[in-house]
């Protein structure tokens, strides 16, 4: 092997003009493969909730009762409208964001690293489960991860060229991650950041952008999302005194958020060790191990696209995380996704600075492997979803028209079965077992049907146990989807 062709990075040595297609058609499959495979969920059945309502109503509602941006209810309203609201077209306006993730991802990293590095990211992104999961879910979170990008592109596109087109684009691009979610706020904090150490270090001026300039935009950007972030302030008030569902995070939170990001455990020590690699080779006064390692010294200005991505990946899990122990826990891994492409930039630049040509196809190999082995699981990257839908379709054969139906008091259960319920006509009597009083309403009944969640023992099982206690348990005894049992019962009074 000549020393031309040792300094291919894996990149280069499957790059041609087909490359990026290739991965945009992987991308497209793995997002829409199995897409309407697995029921609706709660939270989905919120999105549609909101999505559902007259436009002025959608606005008072989710300004009133949701924490999130009225933003992506608006998209999922008009596309209802046209769509309809099945499974596959409530989630393909997140699958088609998540695709244009993969796109974005490997145009940043081509302005902010290279071609090679933004391969190689926009691959591993096309194959990861935490991105395709949130692809097949009616939910804003893959919007959020296409503005996080999209933003972070056009502010580097402003800083290669000072147009008005690209101050345009960057303010409406920042403005649309403002009203996408609220971690699309600490994507902005790290832009800041990075802009202001940017700024700082040339002096206050970057060919022709000083730091009033750039504080101006910021202005910009800042009143166009007044109003949310008004609506946003009484929310963060209400939840200061209500307090919020999820729990403090701990150090464990932090090790999850970085599996997600790989798709694995087992291996990601070898995903954050490639990160670290990639943050290594940006700073130009590197530690031994580094110069051995990494294929040549880095350019003295190598630092600032690393810092950048650096920051990227650590704002939306550090500002939360600590805003989480000092007041109210807001730290929630799925919204972490908005510095997954930093992220896997980082992994990349990694492993296209490896010295040997070797080596950084073979572990480009095995970030490759890892990323595919759990899409190849039963059930795809919905494996432990809750089937309610194989459990309504039994019932809708199966019980009899007089059969009672009765639901675990919780409200994950409630929400999916009664839509489906609706979808496939059911005229049956459902009750929910929250009381005493419900065992002398069900007495009046031959049959009664009991539906409870396996993984809420707390919620579900004692209703189950009164149930078992007074009727008289009939074929067939049990009934079971993933995560979901159905019981049949007979009155034996």
């Amino acid at each position: 092997m000549t020393a031309a062709n040792d300094q291919k990075t894996p990149a280069s040595i499957f790059d041609s003009s087909l490359t990026l297609p290739a991965i945009l058609l992987l991308a497209a499959i793995l997002r829409l493969l199995y897409i309407g495979h697995h029921s609706f969920w709660l939270d989905e059945l919120f999105s549609l909730k909101f999505a559902s309502y007259r436009f002025a109503d959608l606005l008072r509602e989710v300004g009133s009762f949701d924490n999130h941006p009225p933003t992506y209810y608006l998209l999922l309203h008009f596309w209802i409208r046209i769509f309809g609201d099945s499974e596959i077209s409530l989630r393909m306006p997140s699958a088609i964001f998540s695709f244009l993730s993969v796109y974005f991802t490997f145009k940043a990293g081509e302005l902010l690293f290279d071609r090679q590095v933004a391969l190689v990211a926009a691959l591993l992104l096309a194959l990861s489960g935490f991105s395709i999961f949130y692809a097949q879910e009616a939910r804003m979170y893959s919007l959020l991860a296409f503005a996080s990008v999209l933003s972070v592109y056009f502010l580097l596109k402003f800083l290669h060229q000072q147009t008005r087109r690209s101050l345009f684009n960057l303010i409406w691009s920042s403005t649309l991650l403002v009203y996408t979610h609220l971690y699309g706020l600490f994507i902005i904090i790290a832009e800041n950041i990075y802009m202001l150490a940017l700024l700082y270090g040339a002096g206050n001026r970057i060919s022709g952008l000083s730091l009033k300039k750039w504080l101006t935009v910021q202005g910009v950007i800042v009143l166009l999302s007044l109003p949310w972030l008004g609506l946003l302030g009484n929310r963060v008030l209400n939840i200061g005194k209500e307090g919020f569902w999820t729990q403090a995070p701990t150090v464990g939170s932090v090790i999850e958020t970085f599996a997600a990001f790989s798709g694995t455990h087992g291996a990601l020590a070898f995903w954050v060790a490639m990160m670290l690699l990639g943050a290594l080779y940006g700073f130009p006064d590197r530690t031994g191990i580094g110069l051995k390692v990494l294929r040549a010294r880095a350019k003295r200005n190598d630092g600032g696209p690393v810092l950048l991505a650096l920051l990227l990946v650590l704002s939306p899990i550090v500002l939360p995380y600590i805003i989480s122990i000092i007041t109210t826990p807001i730290y929630i891994i799925r919204c972490t996704i908005a510095g997954q492409f930093a992220f896997l930039l980082l992994v990349a630049k990694g492993v296209t600075s490896l010295r040997w040509a070797g080596l950084r196809a073979l572990v480009l190999g095995v970030l490759v492997a890892v990323s595919v082995a759990p899409l190849l699981k039963d059930g795809y990257v919905h494996h432990n979803a809750t089937n309610f839908r194989k459990i309504v379709g039994y019932l809708a054969s199966n019980a009899g028209s007089n059969d009672k139906i009765v639901l675990c008091n919780y409200s994950h259960l409630i929400w999916p079965f009664n839509f489906y319920a609706k979808k496939l006509g059911i005229k049956n009597d459902i009750g929910v077992f929250d009381t005493t009083s419900t065992i002398a309403e069900l007495l009046k009944k031959q049959k009664v049907w009991y539906v409870g969640l396996t993984q809420r023992k707390q919620q579900c099982e004692p209703a189950l146990q009164t149930l078992t206690d007074t009727y008289t348990r009939v074929s067939p005894e049990e009934l079971s989807a993933t995560n979901i049992r159905l019981y049949a019962f007979g009155n034996n009074r």
